[in-house]
């Protein structure tokens, strides 16, 4: 602006800038910033922007209305945010925010939990992109708050349902599973991954076929071929690992839409080995019932017309005198009565009919007084070792009837050594578990017993002679080498006396009998050493 003194006149001097370009990016800028805080808006997240030159710090509306307050109620500053942490994640949140600043990355993620209005706490999830300057140093931290609260505490619920779900699986012995009819690819939970023994929790149809015992794979064909007509799939049959053979139960049905986009069989598996033991060791303590029964009823007529034999072979072996032919046919007569009352007497023991006395009795005492008798029965090629507890507890049972089973398991221990070897007899106290019983010993509450073991080292059983070793009339011995009675009566006897018995053995590795018979508190009479009379 400039004045002329002679004319009068005023004259304006100035420039023009042409700022159309500043203008263009001005309203790209403010578009840029609208567009973002409406993405940001949209997301529900709240926005922080940190001058790392100046140390201002911007919160937006929403990050303070996530805690629950009104934009004026919090100032904008650091002190603001370390205020709101939680006391366990201040010192760790402030040492990685400063950790993340000395380092050369950009990207800013951290979770920590922050108190609002009213005292409660949000789990926060913080991000943000790191400006730095030419030299390298950082000038600004512009990020986002994400309330992940909600989404923790449905994550949370879902681990826990699948949790309950897996425990639910295994206390059960279930698992469920899929099969793609398209892929044939058979997926599983991790307790039928169990079940099947898979390695993984995926495999092929015809892997998984593999498992299956060779006899019972056209049922399941036959079936897959039923459910695929309509029908819904269930079968129980037999999984083969290693010789090893497992019980299962099986449900499906065809899901053609919804869930999946192809078709897929959906299904769950049940390991019933337990409850298919259960039900033949049920059968078979029916079927020995059976046998007893039958045994004993005969037994006791049978026995009836012995005393009648027996008894007049007596009589006329007093009128024959000594040296005659006929004496020595009434000999034979009575010898094979003799053997017969003795086998009816094992008939009548199986049958829980023989007349017992039951008393308290030291077995300790039992035991010891047969160490002889068994010595000279068993042979020099056998060594007998014993391990008896001190101060066992008294049992309440026949002592003749002990006697028998000692003898019994003693000699069917030594026919099974017919080479030599090693017998043990031992007694100890045993604590009983129910829940985790040996076949046998099923039936016996939990608690203490005392427990009678006699064990070889001899030639030991397959399992299908082991699955029928007490039933009556069973012997793997050759004809005329036994009746098959000794373990029937051993069986019976334990039976009659409130005990129970388990056998334990493996083909050439010897076998174990154990018996548990329950304690009597009472204390047994001390046994006189008998004389001879």
């Amino acid at each position: 602006d400039k004045y002329d003194p002679v004319t009068g006149a005023a004259t304006l001097i100035g420039g023009l800038l042409d700022i159309s370009e500043f203008k263009a990016v001005e309203s790209a800028l403010r578009k840029s910033e609208e567009r973002f805080e409406l993405a940001v808006s949209g997301t529900n997240d709240g926005l922080w922007d940190w001058n790392l030159l100046t140390n201002e710090l911007y919160y937006s509306p929403r990050w303070k209305s996530m805690l629950g307050y009104e934009p004026h109620e919090l100032g904008n500053d650091y002190e603001t945010w370390t205020s709101l942490l939680h006391p366990e994640d201040a010192e760790a949140a402030q040492a990685k925010l400063q950790d993340f600043l000395e380092s050369q990355s950009t990207n800013f993620d951290l979770e920590y939990r922050m108190r609002t209005k009213h005292g409660e706490y949000r789990t926060i999830q913080s991000k943000g992109n790191l400006s730095r300057d030419t030299n390298g140093l950082p000038t600004r931290l512009v990020g986002t708050h994400r309330d992940l609260t909600e989404r923790n505490t449905a994550e949370l619920a879902l681990r826990r349902s699948e949790e309950f779900l897996r425990r639910a699986q295994v206390i059960a012995h279930v698992g469920n599973w899929t099969l793609n009819l398209e892929t044939q690819e058979f997926d599983c939970s991790e307790e039928a991954a169990r079940i099947f023994e898979l390695q993984g929790r995926t495999c092929s149809l015809d892997e998984w076929l593999q498992r299956v015992h060779p006899d019972d794979l056209q049922r399941i064909r036959l079936a897959y071929a039923a459910m695929l007509a309509g029908e819904n799939f269930e079968l129980e049959y037999r999984l083969v690992f290693d010789g090893r053979m497992k019980w299962v139960s099986s449900k499906a049905t065809l899901e053609m839409d919804g869930t999946f986009r192809t078709p897929h069989l959906v299904g769950v598996t049940q390991d019933i080995s337990a409850r298919t033991k259960l039900e033949e060791q049920l059968r078979q303590s029916q079927k020995m019932d059976a046998f007893g029964q039958l045994a004993g009823g005969v037994a006791h007529d049978f026995n009836n017309l012995l005393t009648v034999i027996n008894g007049f072979a007596s009589l006329l072996l007093d009128e024959i005198p000594p040296g005659e032919m006929r004496r020595e046919y009434v000999e034979q007569i009575q010898q094979a009565g003799e053997r017969a009352a003795a086998l009816t007497r094992q008939l009548l023991t199986l049958g829980r009919r023989e007349f017992t006395e039951p008393r308290i009795i030291d077995l300790n005492a039992i035991a010891s007084r047969s160490e002889t008798m068994l010595k000279r029965l068993i042979g020099e090629n056998i060594i007998v070792q014993t391990n008896y507890l001190h101060n066992l507890p008294s049992i309440k049972a026949d002592p003749g009837q002990i006697d028998q089973v000692i003898l019994n398991l003693a000699v069917n221990a030594r026919d099974a050594m017919p080479n030599g070897g090693r017998m043990t007899i031992a007694t100890s106290i045993c604590f009983h578990n129910q829940l985790e019983a040996a076949p046998g010993l099923e039936q016996l509450p939990s608690g203490e017993y005392v427990q009678f073991l006699v064990s070889d080292t001899g030639i030991g059983m397959t399992e299908d002679v082991r699955a029928r070793i007490f039933e009556p009339f069973f012997s793997t011995k050759g004809v005329g080498k036994g009746t098959g009675l000794g373990l029937s009566t051993v069986y019976g006897i334990v039976k009659q006396n409130n005990g129970a018995i388990a056998v334990e053995s493996e083909s050439g590795a010897g076998a174990t009998f154990r018996i548990l018979f329950p304690i009597e508190l009472a204390q047994a009479p001390v046994v006189e050493k008998s004389t001879p009379a």
